[in-house]
C-alpha cells in the first residue's frame, strides 16, 4: 500500500494504524515491526531527502468514494529523524557456550558493539570481555560468542 524507495532500496508497509485523517492531511503511524525493518536499511529514512513515499490507488478515499491518484511524494513535507535512546531490554547469559544474547528496543547496527565494554559483575568485582565475536546481522537481537584470550 505505501512503500518507499530510495538509492535501489524499497520496503513496503505491512500494518501501522491511521492516525489521523482530517482532510486534507492523513497521519500514518508505522507498526513496530515495519518501523524497526525501515531502520535495518540503512538508505531509507535517514533524512528528508531519502523519505520517498510512494503509494497507490488503494492508500484512501474521498467521501463521494473516488480514490486518491497514486503518486511519488519526495521530498515529504514533513520529517523527523529516528531520536530513540536505544535501550538494553534483556540479555541471557550462557556459561556453558560463552554465549550472550542482548535484546535491544530497536535495531543495533551490529559493527557498533563494542566488546570489551562489556564486562561481569558479582558486586564485588568485576570481569570485562577482551574478545568475542559478533554472530548475527544487524537487528534487536545480537548474538556475542566469547573466545579465549
Amino acid at each position: 500500500l505505501v512503500s518507499s524507495v530510495f538509492g535501489g532500496s524499497k520496503y513496503t508497509l505491512t500494518g501501522g494504524i491511521v492516525a489521523s485523517a482530517t482532510a486534507p492531511v492523513l497521519q500514518l503511524v508505522f507498526s513496530k515491526s515495519d518501523l524497526d525493518a525501515v531502520k535495518l536499511i540503512s538508505t531509507l529514512f535517514v533524512s528528508n531527502t531519502t523519505a520517498v513515499l510512494n503509494f497507490t490507488s488503494a492508500l484512501a478515499t474521498d467521501v463521494a468514494g473516488n480514490p486518491v491518484a497514486p503518486a511519488v511524494v519526495s521530498p515529504p513535507t514533513a520529517f523527523t529523524r529516528c531520536s530513540t535512546a536505544l535501550a538494553l531490554v534483556s540479555s541471557a547469559l550462557n556459561m556453558t557456550s560463552g554465549e550472550l544474547l542482548l535484546s535491544f528496543s530497536e535495531p543495533v547496527n551490529a559493527s557498533s558493539i563494542s566488546v570489551p565494554a562489556i564486562s561481569f559483575s558479582n558486586g564485588s568485582s568485576s570481569v570485562s570481555a577482551s574478545a568475542g565475536w559478533i554472530t548475527t546481522t544487524n537487528g534487536n537481537v545480537q548474538r556475542i560468542v566469547f573466545t579465549a584470550n
